[in-house]
């Protein structure tokens, strides 16, 4: 979890550089690396710690006792009773630290997930995203299967929510898989925030949801002409039907839309001023022929699944009915 952890604070570190405008060749991670020579604390840390070990500058006055202890009797612990009791605690627990150890972390659990992610990041033209979703799946790979974290504990570190956003990262939300409907997961989204941040709802309301959408996902392209309705903009609008009996009552647009609407609420699309859709109907396209032939497309694809399933189990097996048919 730790691993994530630092991982999540490098890259707000790299948004942070960006934000900035400190970037060398037009990236923040050039940046850090062209920094890494002048990062002071840390060299002087090696050097001091390597000047201890040589006996040039001597031990500091509060570890001085715990080093004549160890030297004198060849332990860590305190005498007298304190010492009893903590080597009494240990004893009990050395049968429980036995299974613990086989679950325990190692300096590798840490060091290969980061090491992939600077590996990624620099074969993939310091693309910071990509080497940090490679690094997340492999302490995914390397911990939750073997139990040394839950699969809850790992989403809890790898999925801090709005935290982003309060940082200054910019958020975007689309979709091209399930839910397929925009409204759901703007839903979604707004449901697993608030568990993931244990109900605070800061930051992870509908219209921080459907900035994310609009304004969010413009930003992350580049493009000021998307996402907003304004002069120079994009003439990209939809519709909605809020006056549906099934909507229910109206309090706030953007809540009442969120917490009720759907995609067959949209009765109007206008893709850079041109209406492609009015009224459920698209020019020039015939939706119930567009499904049956999606479906035939479906049919043929879901055959083929056997073929890739790495267990190689049967349609009746991969497509169980959700009820057993008599």
């Amino acid at each position: 979890m730790r691993a994530h952890t630092h991982i999540h604070l490098g890259c707000i570190f790299f948004e942070i550089l960006e934000i900035q405008g400190l970037t060398v060749n037009g990236t923040d991670m050039g940046a850090y690396l062209k920094s890494i020579p002048f990062i002071f604390y840390g060299w002087t840390t090696l050097l001091v710690v390597l000047l201890v070990i040589l006996g040039i500058i001597p031990a500091l006055v509060p570890i001085k006792k715990h080093l004549k202890l160890v030297e004198e009797k060849g332990q860590v612990f305190p005498d007298g009773e304190a010492y009893e009791k903590l080597n009494q605690k240990a004893l009990e627990q050395q049968d429980l630290n036995e299974d613990v150890d086989k679950t325990k972390a190692r300096p590798y659990h840490f060091l290969l997930p980061m090491l992939a992610m600077i590996v990624v990041t620099i074969a993939s033209g310091i693309d910071v995203l990509k080497g940090v979703i490679v690094a997340v799946i492999l302490a995914f790979v390397m911990n939750v299967p073997t139990k040394r974290i839950t699969f809850a504990e790992f989403c809890t570190a790898s999925y801090e929510g709005m935290n982003y956003k309060r940082a200054g990262i910019n958020l975007a939300l689309g979709t091209d898989t399930f839910p397929p409907d925009i409204f759901q997961n703007i839903r979604t989204a707004t449901m697993l925030s608030r568990l993931v941040e244990k109900g605070d709802i800061e930051d992870a309301r509908f219209a921080d949801i459907y900035r994310a959408a609009t304004l969010g996902g413009a930003k992350f392209l580049g493009r000021d002409d998307l996402g907003r309705l304004a002069p120079g903009a994009k003439a990209d609008i939809i519709f909605i039907d809020l006056g549906d009996f099934s909507t229910g009552a109206i309090e706030d647009p953007i809540r009442s839309m969120f917490l009720s609407a759907s995609g067959r609420d949209v009765k109007m699309s206008i893709i850079n001023g041109r209406t492609v859709m009015k009224d459920r109907i698209i020019p020039g396209v015939d939706l119930k022929e567009l499904k049956l032939k999606g479906q035939e497309y479906f049919n043929k694809m879901k055959s083929g699944y056997p073929l890739r399933d790495y267990q190689g189990l049967p349609l009746e097996q991969l497509f169980r009915p959700s009820f057993k048919t008599v």
